[in-house]
C-alpha cells in the first residue's frame, strides 16, 4: 500500500472547486499601511496611476516626525474615473481625515465637493480635500507651493518675467502662485489656445503688467523665452520615456537655447534622479535649475497643516525625498 495522499489544498484544486472571489472595485493600494489601531485615521492620495508617487513615503515620514504615526496612516489609492464619486463617498463615511488628489481627478473632484477655496475657483482644480460634515472642501496648495519652491532655490519673484510651458491645472496653479508673489509678466506657451486663455484669466485681479499666450507651434516662442527670467515646465512631457521621445518634448528642449544664461528653469516633473532631461539640457545652457521635489514637499506640508494642525518644515520633507531617491 502506497503513502496516504496529502489533502487537496485550494492552490492545487481545480478551478471549478475553488471558492469564487467577489468582484472588487477598481481600486489598487500602492503602499501598505503602517501599524494601525481601531482609532487610526486614514489619509490618502487619489489618482491613476499612483504607483510612481513619492507622496506616501514622504507623508508617512512627516507623520513620524510629528509623532502621529499611530494616529494616521497614508495610502495611495489607484482610483479609476468611473469609481471616483463612490470612493469619495465611502471615504467620507469612514471619516477619512484628508485627501490629496492627483491626475486625472483634480478637476473631476470639484463636482463632488461642498465648497471650494479661492485658489480652486481661480485654477479650476483641487489637489487637497478636507473633510466636513456631509462631504469635502476643496483646496489648492500647488499655487503657494510653486512660489515657495522657487523662493527656497534663491529665486526672487517680484518684478520677474515668467514663461510657462503648458496650460493645464498645474500651469494655472503656477501662474496664480507666481502672480500673487509679484511677477511682472506671464507668457503661456501651449498647444490649446482656449486653455491658454483660461490659464491667464485665472490671474484676473492680480497685478501683472503683461500677460499673453503663444502657440506651442509659433516661432514667437523663441522670442518670449529670450526675455524670460524664469521658465516653468508644467506639462507631463518627460514623465515617461514615451513622452521624452515626442516632437513636443524635442521642441521644449530646443527652446532652452533661447533662454538667457543665468535665468531659472523649473520642471514640475520629478524623477528618481531629480534631474529630468529638460533640466539637464537647461544646465548645459547655463541656467539655474529647480526640480519638482521642492514643490511636492511644500504642497505636502501645506496639506498636513490643514488636516492635522501642523507639519514639519518643507525642507525636512525635501531632505527625506533627496535621501531616499527611488525608495520614496
Amino acid at each position: 500500500m502506497g503513502p496516504t495522499p496529502l489533502p487537496r489544498t485550494l492552490s492545487s484544486s481545480p478551478a471549478s472547486l475553488r471558492p469564487r472571489t467577489p468582484l472588487a472595485p477598481r481600486i489598487a493600494v500602492a503602499s501598505p499601511p503602517a501599524m494601525t489601531t481601531a482609532s487610526t485615521r486614514l489619509l490618502a492620495l487619489l489618482g491613476s496611476p499612483v504607483s510612481h508617487s513619492r507622496s506616501p513615503a514622504m507623508m508617512t515620514e512627516a507623520l513620524a516626525k510629528l509623532s502621529l504615526a499611530h494616529a494616521y496612516t497614508y495610502l495611495a489609492l489607484d482610483v479609476a474615473a468611473p469609481d471616483l464619486a463612490t470612493v469619495l463617498s465611502a471615504l467620507a463615511a469612514v471619516r477619512c481625515a484628508g485627501l490629496n488628489v492627483t491626475v486625472p481627478h483634480k478637476r473631476a473632484v470639484l463636482a463632488h465637493c461642498l465648497s471650494h477655496d479661492d485658489d480652486v475657483r481661480r485654477i479650476g482644480a483641487a489637489n487637497v480635500l478636507s473633510p466636513v460634515p456631509g462631504g469635502w472642501i476643496a483646496h489648492n496648495t500647488d499655487a503657494p507651493a510653486a512660489a515657495r519652491a522657487l523662493a527656497d532655490a534663491g529665486c526672487t519673484l517680484a518684478g520677474k518675467r515668467v514663461a510657462v510651458l503648458g496650460a493645464g491645472g498645474a500651469a494655472r496653479a503656477v501662474c496664480v502662485g507666481l502672480a500673487r508673489e509679484g511677477v511682472s509678466a506671464l507668457d503661456v506657451i501651449a498647444r490649446d489656445p482656449a486653455q491658454s486663455a483660461a490659464c491667464l484669466s485665472a490671474c484676473d485681479g492680480l497685478l501683472l503688467s503683461h500677460r499673453a499666450s503663444v502657440s506651442w507651434h509659433d516661432t514667437d516662442a523663441h522670442a518670449v523665452l529670450a526675455r524670460a527670467d524664469i521658465v516653468v515646465q508644467c506639462t507631463s512631457l518627460g514623465m515617461t520615456s514615451e513622452t521624452q521621445s515626442t516632437h513636443a518634448y524635442t521642441q521644449a528642449l530646443g527652446w532652452l537655447a533661447s533662454v538667457p544664461r543665468g535665468a531659472t528653469a523649473m520642471d514640475l516633473v520629478y524623477s528618481p534622479e531629480a534631474n529630468t532631461p529638460w533640466l539637464l539640457r537647461a544646465k548645459s545652457h547655463g541656467l539655474y535649475t529647480v526640480d519638482g521635489l521642492g514643490m511636492l514637499a511644500h504642497q505636502g506640508a501645506l496639506a498636513l497643516a490643514r488636516w492635522v494642525g501642523g507639519a514639519p518644515p518643507a525642507r525636512v520633507l525635501r531632505r527625506f525625498l533627496d535621501a531616499h531617491g527611488t525608495d520614496a
